[in-house]
């Protein structure tokens, strides 16, 4: 007996037996199976986007047994197992999602590149915005940008409600944060991308557009400060006025960040296979030297890019191996799992010198050779998060932090973990108070604290006040807010 939000088929020993389509929401079948006998079962499981489920309803499917007139029931865990070929390739995958997850079931795994130690987060209350937990000892958090629809002028200028996709820079003894502007919906026309900065990081200057509208498309990342010492800012380049897609964006404008905080002329970064009508120039036209020079640093930069969902930002031959699905060592249920790997991914490099790549769903990948080549991804048990960014870095103190929501699709509570050697994590803490109600609706405006960034060597000269962590987020996709987290952390 199944059930299922969306497209769903189960087969027994080879042969299909149940198919809920869209729009159907049960069936049952009859199997005949001899006792003591192992049967495989092979599960599909396909979200359809266009049959809508309740805003925050999580997705779900569930299979049930009866015989002999029994009841039905769930079919427990412990009449599921795997072969010792399975063994190798799903049992470091961690598809179960507990709410709360079990402590027991989702630790100890040696081969796990990441492993969260905190039985804290076993018994979370997401009725609380911070879940339960402590709020981290002397987070300072302000408000760089509010939404205000009927003051435009008291937010970003043209009063948009949407705001999302920010990131974070240190440019000259200034803060800079750049982040996305939409009016009501995300990733919807009319947009812009928008730039803010502080010399304290409490006092923001009034938004100013990071490219002139019609542009520019919000990314992963904004900033990138080149080996030769220049800063560049850089969005997707807006091919046409439809709804955007992550996967569909391929195209780069960039501009340079002067040291006397001034914005240069507009260019084309990485072209498209179409032009399109007004077009910046190719940034080889400018007769800057040290301009070129800073853009041709970052396009060999393949990490720096890889931050872009799916490599799109990179040649097929400079990308991960793993943005092919083809390329994945598994079965087919597991290859078209790996559809989903690559999305906003973030690198820090553990104490053991390994690199480590995460990217939202919970992939998780390691280099040890400085990125030339990187391990098939697999998702930690221990680590319980999915539409969500997972945000990880090196502190100032040699400590390593992880920032994530700890459940697969709420956006709270904001927590913060700590690492001596950037594999083990524990300690979790909220970075977040008490979230406010959502006051403007939208299209994927989801509640809570969503998609943080924080300072890398990628965005950082070096020339702030203090060695602390400044984290930047969004509060219901309206707000963009910044924190300071002193380091170290207690």
């Amino acid at each position: 007996h199944t059930s299922s939000s969306h497209n769903f088929k189960i087969s027994i020993n080879g042969k299909d037996f149940l198919h809920v389509r869209k729009n159907q929401v049960t069936d049952s079948a009859m199997v005949n199976m001899k006792k003591g006998e192992g049967y495989p079962i092979h599960v599909i499981y396909q979200q359809d986007v266009s049959l809508k489920v309740g805003e925050h309803e999580i997705p779900f499917f569930d299979v049930k047994w009866s015989w002999d007139g029994r009841e039905k029931v769930s079919v427990p865990k412990s009449s599921l197992h795997f072969n010792n070929q399975q063994n190798n390739i799903w049992s470091y995958i961690g598809e179960n999602y507990m709410i709360p997850f079990s402590y027991s079931d989702n630790v100890d795994f040696p081969l796990d590149p990441i492993q969260i130690k905190a039985k804290e987060l076993t018994h979370l209350d997401f009725s609380q915005s911070t879940g339960g937990l402590s709020i981290v000892d002397g987070v300072e958090t302000q408000t760089i940008c509010r939404a205000n629809r009927k003051n435009p002028k008291e937010a970003e200028g043209l009063g948009y409600t949407y705001q999302h996709h920010q990131d974070i820079a240190v440019w000259k003894g200034r803060l800079y944060v750049g982040w996305n502007t939409c009016e009501v919906d995300e990733d919807t026309w009319p947009n812009r991308e928008l730039l803010s900065s502080s010399l304290d990081g409490k006092t923001w200057t009034k938004p100013v557009e990071m490219f002139p509208q019609g542009i520019s498309t919000p990314i992963r990342m904004y900033f990138f400060l080149a080996p030769n010492g220049r800063m560049l800012v850089i969005a997707g380049l807006r091919e046409n006025l439809k709804f955007l897609k992550e996967i569909n964006k391929s195209g780069v404008v960039v501009r340079e960040l002067k040291a006397n905080h001034t914005l240069g002329e507009v260019y084309t970064l990485r072209n498209i296979k179409d032009p399109v009508p007004n077009q910046p120039a190719g940034f080889e036209s400018s007769t800057d030297k040290g301009f070129v020079e800073a853009c041709h640093q970052l396009l060999a930069d393949h990490i720096y890019l890889s931050q872009q969902d799916y490599g799109n930002f990179l040649n097929t031959p400079d990308g991960m191996k793993w943005f092919d699905t083809e390329n994945w060592e598994g079965s087919e249920q597991l290859k078209d799992m790996a559809n989903e790997f690559g999305k906003s991914m973030c690198f820090y490099t553990r104490k053991d010198g390994t690199m480590v790549a995460i990217a939202k769903f919970r992939w998780v990948t390691t280099s040890k050779d400085g990125g030339k080549s990187w391990t098939q991804p697999v998702r930690p048990k221990s680590l319980i998060s999915a539409w969500g960014k997972v945000w990880a870095q090196k502190t100032s103190n040699n400590q390593y932090i992880m920032i994530y929501n700890p459940h697969p699709v709420h956006r709270w509570p904001l927590v913060i973990l700590t690492s001596n050697d950037g594999i083990t994590f524990s300690n979790p803490k909220s970075v977040n108070g008490p979230l406010p109600e959502r006051r403007y609706n939208g299209k994927y405006k989801d509640l809570g604290v969503s998609y943080h960034r924080g300072l890398s060597h990628w965005n950082n000269d070096g020339t702030w006040t203090d060695d602390d962590i400044w984290l930047v987020y969004s509060l219901n996709k309206e707000d963009i807010l910044i924190s300071r987290i002193p380091v170290p952390l207690q």
